[in-house]
């Protein structure tokens, strides 16, 4: 059985819960050492993979909300370690917090004053990574704050253009401000 697989399904193949599998990608996410074994591309994969999956996740009215912000906070602890050392070439760390904001946006079965509530974590969250020192993890955290149009993220991205000793996040905030695709 892959890694992925292991992943998705219980020892005898069956789908685990949603709230199992939210458990264990958040599991996963803490327990950064497990995905060192992979391969780049495997590992861009994966990582592909529970990202899109943590958005689905919260996504879904169901979930606890509790269970929502331990997948976003341990999605932060993972993205800060894996990605501490990614170029701006790497997609994977670039598309991280898009696959999980804009799952978010564009989520028809969220009431909206609980997707206010995930925005307003996700965009503390986004903050923090904003302030890692790799400039890949900015443009990826920019790329975010893109997805949630929100006060705070003007607010956020307006430093960061104002601040950044980098002319490309310095760019790449001036675009997300407007919240047109990047």
């Amino acid at each position: 059985m892959s890694f992925l697989n292991s992943i998705i399904f219980d020892q005898e193949g069956i789908d685990l819960p949603d709230d199992v599998f939210a458990k264990k990608i958040s599991y996963l996410f803490r327990e950064k050492y497990i995905f060192k074994s992979l391969s780049e591309k495997d590992l861009d994969e994966v990582i592909s993979y529970l990202t899109i999956e943590s958005g689905i996740l919260m996504a879904q009215p169901s979930m606890e909300k509790k269970i929502k912000y331990n997948l976003i906070d341990s999605s932060y602890l993972a993205f800060k370690e894996i990605f501490k050392s990614a170029t701006v070439e790497n997609s994977t760390c670039y598309m991280f917090w898009d696959n999980l904001c804009s799952i978010i946006q564009t989520s028809t079965a969220l009431e909206e004053s609980e997707k206010i509530e995930i925005n307003e974590y996700l965009l503390d969250t986004l903050a923090k990574s904003i302030l890692l020192e790799n400039v890949a993890c900015q443009l990826s955290a920019i790329h975010g704050f893109n997805h949630i149009p929100h006060p705070k993220s003007v607010s956020i991205l307006r430093k960061v253009i104002q601040s950044s000793p980098f002319e490309e996040v310095r760019k790449a905030a001036k675009m997300a401000i407007t919240f047109k695709v990047m």
